[in-house]
């Protein structure tokens, strides 16, 4: 039973309507005939949105047909992702130094072939399949929620504030997630079912649509990785890699001060006023964005890794792996372009980077053996390989591609063959999976310019 089914005694219903856009607050709400309808009991503005409530979700969400909401613009509302995303593209200013080994400037000027790339991802919503919901009762100067959360902590602190109560009086019963990966760490839904519940004085269950939840949600942050690098005698030269990323912390003072809220008050200020001058000064580099490019095994004479944070409205959060989720295909991609320009195998050149003896060896060597990679493709199939490391755990993957004509149109799929070690196979590694997925494989967007 998952946190959406969960039920409690006396327990009411609420259907939220959020905004058009992330932060947009109601100013005049004309509920029309939505409390004369079977079941509403009441119309309510919170600082979220609006809400009806009713004694079953079905009777509350019909009546949202009859309400006519006007919203302000919200902060976000002359956000262009577009605009954005051509800005961090072109962005050429030098950013906070994570890693500075050799000279990585001298060593591509002069390498024989060079490659130059910009790799981007979107803002992102968790999506996760069990939409945002939670249950709460408010009695007095005490609240208690049922929610599938995945931080009890932030859960207490982001209700505390909204009902202003002490954090201690907030109990939580943490519920089976369908999905969360991140996103349940965020209480903004527990928050908004404790806000109604103290107004109508019974138990409320809050489910959030599928709309709300991706307009509502705290994204994985925008993304543009460039990259600079140079081969000489079929090995890399030397790279540059400058990520350019909306900064989580940045992004998430609230988050952060309710993951702090174990501290007094006073401290917890300065500890959350100290750490933001630091991320927003660029004292030093996002760990979040580089993770994955920063930390990578591979073994490079000359590196150079940079990050400068990238600031909006929109808040971001941590999107299942983090950064990895990004810089796993950038760092690979930018790694198999320059592998096209020195003309040399994928496992080969990999191989001759990793160190011996290593767990990333050990997986590449048993994929390129599960995987049959010395045998020749057909015609007309593509193949390629990529690894990652990331939580202690090294994974690689050999994919096959092929694209064929059929009535004018064009089709193709893809089948994979992954291997994985962790810390718990230190010295073995295993085929995970091997799966064949259609052309509706989600595909990234890559724009690359070559010197």
């Amino acid at each position: 039973m998952f946190g959406i089914d969960h039920t409690v005694p006396n327990m009411v219903h609420a259907y939220m309507i959020h905004g058009p856009v992330y932060g947009a607050r109601a100013t005049r709400v004309d509920v029309g005939g939505a409390k004369s309808r079977p079941g509403v009991i009441d119309v309510l503005t919170v600082p979220s949105g609006v809400a009806i409530v009713a004694e079953k979700y079905w009777q509350a969400r019909a009546a949202a047909v009859d309400l006519k909401i006007a919203w302000d613009k919200a902060h976000v509302s002359n956000l262009d992702s577009t605009e954005l995303a051509t800005a961090m593209r072109t962005y050429t200013n030098g950013g906070a130094s994570i890693v500075d080994k050799g000279n990585a400037g001298k060593a591509i000027k002069g390498a024989e072939a060079k490659v130059s790339a910009v790799y981007e991802a979107p803002y992102l919503a968790h999506a996760p399949l069990e939409p945002q919901n939670a249950i709460a009762l408010v009695t007095g100067s005490r609240a208690e929620i049922w929610a599938p959360t995945q931080s009890p902590t932030i859960t207490q602190a982001f209700v505390s504030e909204a009902i202003g109560i002490d954090f201690d009086d907030v109990k939580v019963h943490v519920l089976t997630a369908g999905g969360g990966f991140g996103r349940r760490a965020i209480a903004d839904v527990c928050a908004e079912a404790a806000v109604i519940s103290k107004r109508v004085k019974r138990p409320v269950k809050v489910i959030w649509t599928r709309e709300s939840d991706m307009t509502q949600a705290y994204y994985r942050p925008v993304f543009a990785v460039h990259a600079t690098g140079g081969v000489k005698q079929g090995k890399i030269a030397g790279a540059k890699i400058h990520c350019v990323s909306q900064s989580i912390p940045l992004s998430s003072t609230k988050l952060f001060g309710a993951a702090l809220s174990g501290l007094p008050g006073p401290i917890r200020r300065r500890v959350i006023d100290a750490a933001l001058a630091m991320f927003s000064t660029n004292s030093f580099g996002d760990i979040f964005a580089t993770e994955g490019i920063g930390n990578t095994p591979y073994e490079f004479g000359s590196y150079e890794v940079a990050a400068s944070p990238v600031q909006t409205k929109l808040p971001v959060a941590f999107w299942r792996a983090v950064g990895n989720s990004v810089t796993g295909f950038a760092m690979e991609s930018f790694i198999d372009e320059l592998r096209v320009a020195a003309k040399q195998d994928p496992f080969a050149f990999r191989r001759a980077m990793l160190p011996e003896k290593s767990k990333q060896r050990r997986v590449l060597d048993a994929l390129e053996k599960l995987s049959t990679w010395s045998t020749p493709p057909a015609q007309g199939i593509g193949r390629g390989v990529a690894r990652h490391f990331a939580f202690e755990t090294e994974r690689s993957g050999r994919w096959r591609r092929s694209r064929w004509s059929t009535a004018g149109s064009a089709s193709s799929a893809s089948t994979a063959w992954s291997t994985a070690a962790s810390p718990s196979t230190p010295t073995s590694c295993a085929p995970r999976w091997k799966a064949a997925s259609s052309s509706a494989c989600p595909r990234r967007s890559i724009r690359r310019s070559r010197w």
